[in-house]
């Protein structure tokens, strides 16, 4: 059996990386305001917000072609997904 490899990852644009920074600064302010939503980060502000982040994708390729947003989900509540079959 041969190991397959991944190729390794381009590294995240120091810009993205920025707009993330600015995204966890703020985020318990964002998640008041706009909780349960998807957002899109861009140049450290707010691009776009919506109920799912097709939305917000789409919205930004059509805003702002090219461009590379931070998108994010802004949780209001703890969540745990599981898929085990013994929950009931």
């Amino acid at each position: 059996m041969s190991l397959k490899t991944s190729p390794v990852p381009e590294p995240l644009s120091p810009a993205y990386m920025r707009d993330r920074q600015w995204l966890d600064n703020h985020i318990h302010e964002l998640i008041a305001e706009h909780p349960d939503q998807w957002i899109a980060v861009l140049n450290e502000q707010v691009a776009a917000i919506g109920k799912d982040r097709d939305e917000v994708q789409r919205l930004m390729e059509q805003r702002y072609p090219n461009s590379e947003p931070v998108i994010w989900l802004l949780e209001a509540t703890v969540r745990v997904y599981t898929d085990c079959a013994c929950v009931s």
